[in-house]
């Protein structure tokens, strides 16, 4: 079975733009404990809200929720579009034993919102992307 958040969180990785931004800060399903982007700490925060798998191939298409998260509205942008740059479009990513981006498209355009419970900017979108084992 090939573990599609696992193989999203390395592609993310790989942006240069991505890790200038968040560094190491990309979590799965939501932020970790003590996690405080009105401190400064900028994250991504994602997980799989559902999907498919082929019949015939040995593919998953996962129907992904990202949010970004920062101090402000702005920072929170920034970070989405660093994501849609890299994914939006993209085919044929090897990632080694990572897996395969086969394809990846964003599903719905990202959102500005503040989290209800902290006041916090973030910014939510919903990406579909196609996995297979490496």
């Amino acid at each position: 079975m090939i573990d599609t958040n696992a193989t999203f969180r390395s592609w993310l990785t790989t942006s240069a733009a991505i890790v200038a931004l968040v560094g190491d800060n990309i979590n799965c399903p939501d932020l970790p404990a003590g996690a405080n982007p009105a401190a400064g700490e900028k994250w991504i925060s994602f997980f799989s809200r559902g999907g498919t798998a082929d019949l015939y191939v040995p593919f998953l298409t996962s129907a992904l929720q990202l949010k970004a998260w920062a101090r402000t509205a702005v920072e929170a942008r920034e970070i989405y579009r660093a994501v849609f740059d890299l994914v939006h479009g993209a085919s044929a990513v090897d990632l080694g034993v990572d897996g395969f981006i086969v394809c990846a498209w964003e599903q719905v355009q990202g959102q500005d919102l503040s989290d209800p419970d902290t006041g916090w900017a973030t910014v939510l979108a919903f990406f579909d992307v196609t996995i297979r084992n490496a």
